[in-house]
């Protein structure tokens, strides 16, 4: 340990050694006293206009000033209210170019979570188009499958027949499928009278023999039959959608007139003269026509037991996994002959299996066809 010489009081001719421990615990007290001084003093101020210190504590590391001490530093130059002013206000600045950055990184994560929710949207859209086009193509083909069941039984209706002549007057022949998309478009911009007097050109190309691919011509005339009768069948319309009268004012005013002309003959019997052909409802009716199948609903009734377990282990915030109680139908017979009789089921064995049961419902028959 290094010591150093020092004189005392000269009126006491005495002198002792002071080491340099004493020098630095001397310093750090000196700097510690000084720091706490600077430390009061910025305590009432405002650093920058940014930062107010009435409210705060400064803190004095002293275990750090007894470490530069020893490090020989000039601390006492280092914790002056200059030094300390200037140190807060690089803090300051640090803490202002850390929430710029916070607030730049937020706007861009906003941003970024926009663009993709909008290419979430994008996404979404494409999709529910798919499954769009995909249900529309799933219902056709379905019902395309439920017409040719309905022919296959017998109980076919006339849009079924319809389909099934329009589908099967598509037969190719081996003619190849430019060449049939090209007929069929060429066929079917013409009206009724410029198919008919195609047909006859045809007709005399195909007797004089000056048609050179008779196999064409005779499948162009194949074709011919049913874009004649869907021509024909679509000026039909266009007649009668054009001598449709409006419903309104003129079918009160006619109802008017046709109650005054009963009024006036007195009789019901005489009313009927007024109508020579019977009126009749016939979309309503076409249904009855055909046998239906009956409808059914099926439900399964959940619900929670609870049993030793399930109340030790859950409670009613917290409920334990649902279990299946009983199951639920609902069968609809139309059109039954005897309404009065209500429709039957019984439990049957389902092979060797004692878990599983077959429920099998029954009822009396329905109405004949056409009543």
């Amino acid at each position: 340990m290094s010591k150093v010489s020092w004189s005392g009081n000269p009126r006491e001719g005495k002198s002792r050694k002071i080491t340099l421990d004493e020098i630095g615990k001397y310093l750090s007290r000196k700097a510690e006293k000084k720091a706490r001084k600077v430390a009061r003093k910025l305590k009432s101020q405002s650093v920058s206009g940014n930062v107010n210190l009435n409210n705060e504590t400064l803190f004095v590391w002293r275990k750090k000033i007894e470490r530069e001490v020893e490090s020989g530093l000039p601390i006492l130059e280092r914790y002056s209210v200059n030094h300390e002013k200037k140190r807060l206000r690089e803090s300051v600045a640090e803490l202002e170019k850390l929430k710029k950055r916070r607030e730049e990184r937020a706007v861009y994560k906003a941003q970024r979570q926009e663009e993709m929710a909008f290419l979430a949207r994008g996404r979404a859209g494409t999709e529910y188009e798919d499954w769009e086009r995909k249900e529309e193509e799933f219902v056709l083909k379905q019902s395309k499958l439920k017409s040719e069941i309905r022919l296959q039984k017998g109980s076919a209706k006339p849009i079924d027949k319809l389909i099934n002549l329009v589908e099967g007057s598509t037969d190719e022949r081996g003619l190849h499928s430019s060449v049939v998309t090209e007929v069929e478009n060429f066929l079917e911009r013409k009206s009724y009278k410029e198919l008919e007097e195609l047909n006859s050109q045809i007709e005399s190309k195909m007797r004089s023999g000056q048609a050179q691919v008779v196999e064409f011509w005779e499948d162009v005339a194949r074709r011919l039959e049913f874009w004649k009768a869907k021509a024909c069948l679509n000026e039909i319309y266009a007649n009668m959608s054009c001598t449709r009268q409006p419903s309104g004012s003129e079918d009160n005013l006619h109802n008017d007139h046709t109650l005054d002309q009963i009024d006036d003959h007195g009789t019901a019997n005489d009313a009927d003269s007024l109508y020579p052909e019977p009126i009749t409802r016939v979309d309503g009716c076409l249904e009855n026509f055909f046998l239906r199948k009956p409808k059914f609903l099926t439900r399964v009734q959940s619900g929670y037991v609870w049993n030793k377990y399930n109340q030790t282990h859950y409670d009613h915030d917290n409920p334990p996994p649902k279990m299946i109680q009983g199951y639920e139908f609902e069968i609809y017979y139309p059109n039954l002959i005897d309404m009065a009789r209500a429709p039957s089921y019984v439990l049957e064995k389902d092979g060797d299996s004692r878990d599983t049961r077959i429920i099998r419902f029954h009822s009396g028959p329905p109405l004949p066809s056409g009543l």
